[in-house]
């Protein structure tokens, strides 16, 4: 990367734009920057690392502090650099966040926040813009990170001397910034971190293994002999796991010779209480058939005690099935009965509803009689209402006639006026004129012409023409204007007369509607004072009130002969159902003496009904069926039972007890031992599984945690992995480092990587010391003058900017800058301080040095001067 062209504007002391164009310092090897302390040279550092990066050269300087006081408003804040990188060009141009005026509204200043961004131009015309954006290009296309560049292109003020005396904590954190070497740092926290995963899994695994045989002591009695045993081998911190697994696999043994053991006991005491089982079923079944037996005969004798009262409960069922067969002729009558009242009540309501009908037809009779003439009244109703309405029409018709023709009258005067004042005009114009003919006629004589009247060629007094005299053209005007005026008059003359014609015909129509109106009110009073003495009020009826009327009185009358005929048929059912009556009284009365009932009273109380007839006969039909039952069992239960007696139980009850007791110990016992063995095995096996695990992660651990304490730095170098690839560069650096300061020290001094840690308790191994060949002894390098520092710093920086392009994969950067330094050597010092920079500008190269010192004005002729002015800076070159 090789800087072209910068262009900063608003930028720091900078108040405008200002540009330096470097392509005018290639091939000249070093230049100065130079100008009063103040004036903006380092400026021009901060402005090409911030365009590059995004970033200022120096830790002291923010880029949100860059814009120029001195700047106006307007005056925007950017930097614009050009660069030629592998052979192409690119430009870039970024700005950093600050405030600028926005348009002023209502005569106030207002001010708004420009966003930082920046712009990447590429020589094949494309365009990246963001600060992103940008960034990630950058770095793609420089390869160098911030910190690696400013190492070995910008050597910023201050800073390059600061690894000198930095402590190897800072020189840590330095390089690991410029080499990426944390990943080494992540590497040994990754075998940290799984080291003490492994310890906490091997931890854990021997928990679960020595719990598995703790659940196992915890479930045995303390005073077994096994568990005597397996208690002292697992007293104290370490166990013998070997010891331990011999002592269960002892113990399973003995367990599986004592389940057979068992086994057998359970056998024969399970054969001794199924012969006692059989034993004991057949005593009971002994005593079981004596005992029902017994039973048997008792329920008997108690059914044979209970035989009068089912006797009683037949005769019962017996009567109340006559009562039933003479209940259904009684039913029979009873329905004629309800059937006759049902038509009595019917008969009654139609009574009542045909003399409702008798007197609503009676009210609508007078209607249908009186049809014709209230019709008749109804029409001069309908007449006398489109004559009232005629008759206001025609009075409105009448009003605005009168108005028109009013108004109409109003100009035809307003227009006699106006042709009446234009006749007078134009009258008086006309004898005017004439009056002033012989004037004209003067006027037209010509001097030696004759007179068109007398004849004579001397005119010695013509007469003179009168003034304000109309022309004969506004003469014939006014005539045609007044002609127009006697045409619009007569116009209006002809509508005043149609008006008024129009208007007496309206009068004469509406007195005629008036008289009309007035026969017509009169013949429709006399009309309903006669229908009001037959008690119609026609005032209250309308064409469709009457219809309603009339077909309501329609309705009625076709009800009330409907009715009538409904009555009839009603009085002839009832004669029917009288006869009907007698008959069935009759054959009810007939079946009563029948079935031998002594009157109405004893057959009621014979009567059950269905629900109580089912259970009586239930109830009957059930006692026989257990008499016959207890009978059929007796005879059975005494032929098999012929001969037995009563068996004693309590001998063969008190041994199958004794049996099943011993039987369910020795089951249990069974069980115990049974779930004791399986417990041990799982605990053997399981115990021999987590051991080949636990071997397996203790195998393993050992060799991570051999590895983390390697790399940890629990060595005897003392010496973290990190820090150890970190002296292998700064002992390269140091051996870049020792070819300038050994030359620019006259061959005195070197600079040496300390071998031994600064005390017994750190792992320091980055602390510089310096080689004096004069004395032939080692010391520290703070131990240097301010000049002897200044060319170790400048020499340390140097080997640096050596390293960094060569593990940076031998990257060339064609420019560089050092800031400031120079003003602690001597003459001698300074020459070959500057002869060594010299030395590096190889061709196409070049190497700025900012500095204010005014021995390096004399020595470097190509300059770029910064000079300092209560306006702000400029630059010139």
């Amino acid at each position: 990367m090789r800087p072209d062209r910068l262009v900063i504007s608003a930028w720091g002391p900078y108040k405008d734009r200002a540009e330096i164009d470097f392509r005018d310092f290639q091939g000249e090897g070093l230049f100065l920057i130079t100008g009063a302390t103040g004036a903006g040279k380092t400026t021009i550092f901060d402005a090409i690392t911030y365009a590059l990066y995004g970033a200022l050269s120096g830790q002291m300087r923010e880029k949100g502090t860059v814009r120029s006081d001195f700047a106006a408003g307007d005056v925007p804040a950017f930097v614009e650099l050009t660069m030629t990188h592998c052979g192409k060009e690119y430009r870039i141009l970024r700005n950093p966040e600050y405030l600028r005026p926005k348009k002023k509204k209502n005569g106030k200043s207002e001010w708004t926040k420009e966003k930082e961004n920046a712009v990447l131009y590429l020589p094949e015309g494309q365009i990246i813009e963001g600060v992103r954006e940008v960034g990630a290009k950058l770095s793609e296309l420089l390869v160098l990170d911030y910190y690696q560049f400013k190492q070995i292109s910008m050597l910023a003020q201050g800073e390059f001397s600061r690894m000198l005396t930095a402590s190897a904590k800072e020189k840590i954190s330095i390089f690991r910034e410029i080499f990426g070497t944390g990943i080494y740092e992540k590497f040994t926290q990754i075998l940290r971190g799984r080291a003490s995963d492994l310890y906490v899994r091997a931890a854990e695994q021997k928990h679960k293994l020595e719990e598995d045989v703790k659940l196992l002591l915890s479930a045995v009695e303390e005073n077994s002999a096994q568990g005597r045993a397996l208690q002292e081998l697992t007293e104290g911190e370490h166990w013998n796991y070997g010891a331990i697994q011999e002592c269960l696999s002892g113990w399973q043994m003995g367990l599986q010779e004592q389940m057979q053991e068992n086994a057998l006991l359970y056998e024969s005491l399970d054969n001794k209480t199924h012969e006692l089982t059989e034993e004991l079923a057949k005593g009971q079944e002994i005593n079981r058939k004596l005992e029902q037996w017994n039973e048997t005969c008792r329920k008997l004798q108690e059914l044979l005690d209970k035989k009068e009262d089912y006797l009683e409960k037949e005769e019962t069922l017996k009567r109340a099935s006559l009562a039933a067969a003479a209940q259904t002729k009684e039913i029979i009558w009873q329905s004629f009965c309800d059937q006759a009242k049902r038509v009595e009540r019917a008969l009654a309501d139609l009574e009542q509803e045909k003399q409702k009908l008798r007197s609503e037809r009676e009210r609508l009779q007078v209607y249908s009689v009186n049809r014709e003439q209230i019709e008749a009244g109804l029409l001069l109703w309908e007449q006398v209402k489109k004559t009232e309405s005629d008759l206001a029409q025609c009075h409105r018709q009448v009003c605005e006639m009168e108005s028109r023709y009013q108004q109409e009258q109003r100009t035809y005067l307003a227009l006699e006026m106006q042709r009446d004042e234009t006749k007078r005009a134009y009258e008086e114009a006309d004898r005017a004129y004439k009056h002033a003919v012989i004037g004209l006629a003067a006027k037209l004589l010509i001097p030696g012409s004759p007179c068109p009247v007398c004849g004579s060629k001397d005119h010695p007094q013509p007469a003179a023409p009168a003034e304000g005299i109309l022309s004969e053209e506004q003469l014939h005007s006014l005539q045609k204007e007044l002609e127009q005026k006697e045409q619009l008059l007569l116009s209006q003359q002809q509508r005043v007369v149609e008006l008024q014609t129009r208007y007496h015909s309206l009068q004469q129509q509406e007195e005629s509607l008036g008289t009309q109106l007035k026969h017509l009110e009169l013949a429709y009073g006399e009309k309903e004072s006669l229908l009001s003495e037959k008690q119609v009020v026609l005032g209250e009826l309308t064409n469709a009130k009457l219809r309603e009327l009339l077909q309501e009185f329609d309705r009625v009358s076709g009800l009330l002969q409907s009715k009538d005929q409904e009555w009839q048929k009603n009085t002839e059912q009832q004669k029917v159902l009288g006869l009907q009556i007698a008959q069935s009284r009759s054959v009810f009365e007939d079946a009563l003496k029948e079935f031998d009932f002594q009157g109405e009273e004893a057959y009621h109380r014979s009567l059950l009904s269905v629900t109580e007839r089912s259970e009586l006969e239930r109830q009957i039909t059930q006692y026989k069926e257990r008499v016959a039952g207890c009978i059929n069992l007796k005879e059975h239960l005494e032929a098999e039972t012929a001969g037995w007696q009563p068996v004693a139980l309590e001998d063969t009850q008190t041994a199958l007890q004794q049996a099943r007791t011993q039987k369910e110990q020795t089951r249990e016992l069974q069980e115990q031992t049974s779930s004791l063995a399986d417990a041990v095995c799982r605990t053997l096996a399981s115990m021999k599984d987590k051991q080949k695990i636990l071997e397996k992660i203790s195998e393993e651990y050992g060799y991570v945690k051999d590895l983390d304490n390697l790399a940890s730095g629990n060595n005897r170098r003392k010496l973290v992995f990190e820090q150890y690839v970190l002296v292998g560069y700064f002992e390269e650096i140091l051996r870049a480092a020792n070819l300038r300061f050994s030359r620019m020290t006259g061959g005195r001094y070197e600079m040496w990587r300390m071998e031994e840690a600064s005390d017994g308790r750190s792992k320091d191994s980055l602390e510089i010391e310096v080689m004096d060949y004069y004395t032939g002894k080692r010391r520290s390098v703070k131990t240097l003058s301010g000049g002897e520092s200044f060319k170790a710093s400048l020499s340390l920086a140097l080997g640096l900017r050596d390293v960094i392009q060569a593990t940076s994969g031998g990257i060339q950067v064609d420019a560089m800058f050092v800031d400031e330094g120079f003003g602690a050597l001597d003459s001698e010092s300074l020459d070959q301080a500057c002869e060594t920079l010299q030395s590096l500008a190889e061709p196409g190269q070049m190497i700025g040095i900012i500095s204010h010192v005014q021995e390096l004005r004399e020595r470097i002729h190509r300059q770029i001067l910064v000079e300092k002015t209560n306006q702000g800076s400029r630059i010139r070159v």
